[in-house]
Parts: structure tokens; sequence; C-alpha cells
């Protein structure tokens, strides 16, 4: 049997041996689990260490005392459960749980733990868990209906339940489904993360359907109630979208529910009608290729079936198998033509979607260069109207620069200056020339005696000598010019 859960506005069935009826609702309603459901037992090799000392496992499955007479005991003792639900959860890949499923599981020397109500309370007051009729309930996607659920019904509904909690304190029934928030949002994430290497490598819009994502969550060990579990809360994140659609291809299903997967920025639109559209068109794709796979395998039986009616010579058997034969080569040549036929319009579709994003791309450039003409007030007329001042602008300068070339304030004869600058260059002239004949004039020495050898000897004879001890520097500088 399978249980309608609701995402918005589309609906996904889920197994429950428990439910036969499968009404159409707005959120998914507590449900009800029978004493006799099937309850997987806790692997003993993952069991606390604590859980085979006796003296501290009485202490654990007895009930809670008083938390003012040892609150760290009290304390310990609730991180222990909780952590141990947790751990359950994720041995058997659901986020879910029921008291009566822990009782069973729980179990030590034919007993359960007497303490679990308290530990469910406790949970549910620090937002560890939730019940699964909150936790399905759809999201709001308008403003007006946020604004009324944050700011009237949340309020409200979280007063009544503190009230209720604090002073009723009401029983935890066996039966009640709860969620644990922390392991919903880490399933959705690892499986966000998995079937993010199913996006489409063609038009990489990350449709995927119901029955793709559980085959993907095999693989992180999720059931399929917890993947449905980990879908909605990625749906209560906008991380990803969920519609559900007539499906006209699969004749055992009446339903088929599409995923949307993020893009690139992490960011996820509604499924639009073209978004189905496609996701329809590849659906019919992988139709008739599994389609044409299976005829061609039907086909080469024949044929190896009417070979072997041959060996034995029994030729009408074989012409029989033939005949069959072609008439699946005939379904497969049909089903080829379909075949080209669709994946021709996806590819279409695809070069369409390029052609608007580049059209967006000039919309968006046309837009730009209107908002700087008009910011800049670039146009003909305006710019026809500059040039023309400027040319009047210009035309004026030139008038008035003429104007101030004829203005005389000097009255000197301009003839007279430049006479007398010829006579300056004329006189200057020659007196180069007469400096140039007296430095050519040869300079005449006097002859010196014959006998100037000797006087030249008495002349240094008389002169005074030179000392034997130098100065300090002298002495230096005759060390350079020895080294």
């Amino acid at each position: 049997s399978l249980k309608l859960f609701t995402f918005g506005n589309c609906n996904i069935f889920i197994h429950f041996k428990y439910i036969k009826k499968y009404p159409k609702m707005n959120s998914i309603k507590n449900v009800q689990a029978e004493k006799d459901m099937e309850i997987t037992v806790f692997p003993p090799e993952q069991l606390p260490s604590c859980w085979h000392n006796k003296t501290r496992i009485n202490a654990l499955f007895a009930p809670f005392r008083q938390k003012t007479v040892n609150p760290e005991d009290w304390e310990s003792k609730l991180k222990f459960w909780s952590n141990l639900i947790k751990k359950w959860c994720e041995i058997k890949g659901c986020a879910n749980f029921t008291m009566l499923e822990l009782k069973k599981v729980f179990v030590e020397n034919k007993r359960s733990p007497a303490c679990l109500e308290t530990v469910i309370q406790e949970m549910l007051k620090s937002a560890e868990i939730r019940s699964a009729t909150s936790f399905y309930e759809p999201p709001q996607v308008t403003w007006s209906g946020w604004a009324v659920n944050t700011f009237v019904k949340k309020p409200l509904q979280w007063s009544f339940d503190t009230i209720k909690s604090t002073m009723l304190s009401p029983p935890i029934e066996e039966d009640t489904i709860y969620i644990v928030l922390e392991m919903a949002k880490k399933n959705g994430n690892d499986l966000l993360k998995k079937l993010k290497s199913f996006k489409s490598g063609v038009f990489d819009k990350g449709l995927l359907s119901l029955q793709t994502v559980q085959e993907c969550s095999k693989e992180l060990n999720l059931s399929e109630e917890g993947t449905i579990i980990a879908l909605h809360q990625l749906y209560l994140q906008n991380k990803i979208a969920i519609k559900t659609i007539q499906d006209k291809i699969n004749s055992n299903s009446k339903h088929d529910t599409i995923i949307k997967l993020p893009d690139a920025n992490n960011s996820c639109a509604a499924l639009t009608q073209v978004d189905i559209s496609i996701y329809t068109l590849q659906q019919n794709e992988k139709y008739l290729m599994d389609s044409i796979n299976d005829l061609e395998e039907r086909k080469e039986l024949l044929r190896l079936e009417a070979k072997k009616y041959l060996e034995t010579n029994k030729h009408n058997m074989a012409k029989n198998c033939l005949k069959r034969k072609r008439q699946f080569d005939t379904a497969i040549a049909k089903r080829v033509q379909t075949l080209d036929n669709i994946q021709g319009l996806l590819v279409r579709i695809q070069e369409s979607q390029q052609d608007s994003k580049v059209l967006d791309g000039y919309q968006s450039g046309l837009a730009a260069l209107k908002e700087t003409m008009k910011e800049f007030k670039l146009n003909s007329d305006f710019v026809q109207d500059t040039m023309a001042n400027l040319q009047d602008t210009l035309e004026e300068c030139d008038d008035i620069q003429s104007e101030l070339s004829n203005l005389k304030i000097d009255n000197t004869d301009i003839g007279e200056l430049e006479d007398e600058l010829e006579q300056i260059l004329n006189k200057t002239d020659n007196e180069e020339t007469k400096h140039t004949e007296k430095l050519k004039t040869p300079v005449l020495y006097p002859e010196l005696p014959q006998n100037h050898d000797s006087m030249l000897t008495d002349m240094l004879s008389k002169l005074p000598k030179i000392p034997e001890k130098l100065s300090p520097k002298r002495q230096e500088i005759e060390h350079k010019i020895m080294e």
C-alpha cells in the first residue's frame, strides 16, 4: 500500500503497510502505525560499549528522576538516548521513528527503556525532532501566506504548544511518527550532492524522475521513505522543485514525479511548462531507446531460431520466424524514425534556448546603450546643434583675434629699425676681420746670447738646495708614484 504525500501542488505516493486508501490532502496526516510493522534489529556491533554493563544499563533504562537531584547525570542520560536514536535512524536509512519502534529495537534482557517518553518530549522542546504532521506542512510560497504563517500562526502555535507542554505535559503516543531534523538535513544534502551527477549534459536542467532518485538513494543506504523525507527537506529549503504529472508512458503508474535540481548558482526556480515538456520528451526518448533495444534482442532470437529450424530441415517454421523477424524490422524502423524526430526536436529546443540567451544579451546591451545615450543626452539633433554652436564660436574667436592684431600702440618705423640692424652687422664684421689679421702676424722673440748655457747653470746653482727629508705629504705622494 502507499501513502500520499503532498509537496506544494504535487502528490507523491509512499509505501506503508497499514494504509489502504489514498485520499488527496494538502499535508500528510498523523499516521497510525500497526503493531506488526517490520522492525530492523539494531546491529550488536554498533551498540555502545556500556550496553553490556549491567549496572550502567539498568540506570539508563530506568525512568528519569528529578533533574534537580543530579543535573549532570540527567543531561548525560538524555544525550545518550538522543544520540542513540539518531544513530538508529542512520542505520535504517530513514530519519523518522516512533516510540513503539524504539521499544522494539532497544531491547535488553526482554525489557524496553522506561524513559523514552521523557527523551522524546525533551527532543521536541529542543527542536531536534518534529512530528510528521508539522514536518510535511507545505511551505508558504506567497508573501501574504508567508507573513500570516510567520507573524500570526507560528507565534500562536508556539505559545499554545509551550503552555500545553509546560502545564499539561501530554503523553507521547507510541504510534506517532517523528522526524529527526538533523538526519533529514544530512540525508538531503548527501542526496542532492549525489543527484547533481545525474544532471543532463544537453540542457543542464537537472530534471529527474522519482524512480531515478530512489535508485540513486540506494547507494546512500536510504530507504524509499527516507528518500521522500530527504526530498521534502530539500523542498522546504528551496533547493529543489517537485511536481507530479500524469504518466502517459509507463502503463504501470498513473503519476510521474519530476524533481528539478538547482542550477550552477545553487538557485532552483519553479518547474515551468517548458521543463515539463523537455522532461516528457526525454522520457519518451528513453522509452523508445529501451523499446528498440528490446525489439533488437527479440529479432536476434528469431534469427537464431530460424537458423535452428533450418538445421533440422523445418523450412516452414524457419519461414515463420523470418516473417516475424521482418515485422520486428518494420516496428524498429518506425521507432527509430520517431526517435530521430524526438532527438531533433530536443536539439531544436536546445538551440532556441541558446538563441534566447543571445537575444537577451542583445536586449541588455541595447538597454544599456539607450540608457547611456539618455544620461549623456546623445542624439542627432543635440549633436548638430552642438557642432553648429562650436563653429559659430570658433568664427567669433577668429574675428576677435583679427581685431586684436590690428591695434598699434608703438608708431616706430620698422624700416628704420632694419637699416640700423644692418649697420650694426656690418660694423661687427669689420671688427672681426681686423682681429683675425692681427692673430695672423708672427710673434718675434729676442735672441739669446751665445753663452746662454753657462748663464743658466749659474742661475740654477744659486737656487736653494732640496731638503733631504721630505715632508710627510711629499713622501706619501712619492710612495704612490713608485707604486
